[in-house]
């Protein structure tokens, strides 16, 4: 029983690693290329929105 509680958790162990990676790959490729990435804030869609709208002076 103890082996189907963790097995779950080390699934979600892994694919947050693998996320993680995925993100750190994507960041390393745009900066490759000389995009200019902005972070968005951890915030409501609304929020966010806003802030791309500000970025971009619509």
């Amino acid at each position: 029983m103890s082996s189907a509680i963790a097995h779950p958790a080390s699934r979600r162990e892994a694919r947050s690693l693998e996320a993680v990676r995925t993100y750190e790959s994507h960041v390393a490729t745009y900066l490759d290329y000389e995009y200019e990435l902005v972070p968005l804030p951890l915030a409501p869609v609304e929020e966010r929105v806003r802030f791309v709208r500000d970025a971009f002076s619509w």
